[in-house]
């Protein structure tokens, strides 16, 4: 049996090793930024691959955020049921993604160094950020990225549907007005113009809404256009 002395430095030996616990990297694809102390986290949407190997808007937006930016990007994979399931059904796996948004945070900051994190989503994966940001408090979060944001409708108090990114963005922005968003919109998609007509009540000094003419929910053929956006947006944060 352990002296109380000997309980006392081992009980904090093991303080000290949780304290410094190797942070795993979560499946996805990573650049590493070096240096540098900013990171962006990619969620892809419903039909993406591993972390983005299928995704026309998360693959290109992290290639070019390191590129040009120099930041470390991970683009994460979050558990799916698969094709034939609705967005609703998907919404069951939200706890589980939310676990891997978590580890990317937590591989990040303690194994990167990084402290200032940018979250950007897509379609399904706007759903699964939104959500996750408004029931997390983030420390180290410095804005929020949704480009194809899907789900809305009304809120009613205490509304905690994990599906309605309008009642989840007034969450977050009632937590902090000032949180930095970019809400990129396509155009020739008749949801996202309809889900994006309803945000407009949270346009913002802080909260941009951009619009992407003739781009469909996936961006395709105007990749130039959003990554432009998204780098330029992120340029400006980093300036204020």
């Amino acid at each position: 049996m352990l002296s109380r002395a000997a309980s006392i430095v081992f009980g904090c030996a093991l303080s000290i090793l949780a304290s410094t616990a190797w942070a795993e990297q979560p499946d996805g694809e990573y650049l590493d930024g070096g240096s540098s102390k900013v990171g962006v986290i990619l969620v892809h949407g419903r039909f993406g691959g591993r972390g983005d190997a299928k995704s026309p808007v998360v693959n290109p937006l992290r290639i070019a955020i390191h590129k040009h930016l120099g930041f470390h990007t991970l683009s994460i994979t979050y558990p799916q049921s698969g094709r034939s399931r609705s967005a609703a059904d998907e919404a069951g796996n939200f706890p589980a993604a939310y676990q891997r948004l978590d580890s990317a945070i937590a591989f990040l900051t303690k194994e990167k160094g990084v402290t200032q994190i940018y979250v950007m989503g897509h379609s399904l994966g706007t759903r699964i950020t939104i959500s996750y940001l408004a029931n997390k408090s983030v420390p180290d979060l410095r804005g929020y990225i949704g480009v194809g944001i899907y789900g809305g409708g009304k809120c009613e108090e205490g509304d905690a549907n994990p599906l309605n990114t309008l009642c989840n963005l007034k969450t977050i922005l009632r937590n902090n007005a000032n949180f930095p968003v970019i809400d990129v919109v396509a155009m020739s998609d008749e949801k996202d113009v309809h889900f994006a007509n309803g945000r407009t009540i949270l346009v913002s000094p802080a909260y941009r809404q951009v619009r992407i003419e003739d781009a469909d929910h996936l961006f395709r053929r105007k990749e130039d256009d959003t990554v432009n956006t998204v780098v330029d947006w992120l340029k400006q944060q980093q300036n204020k």
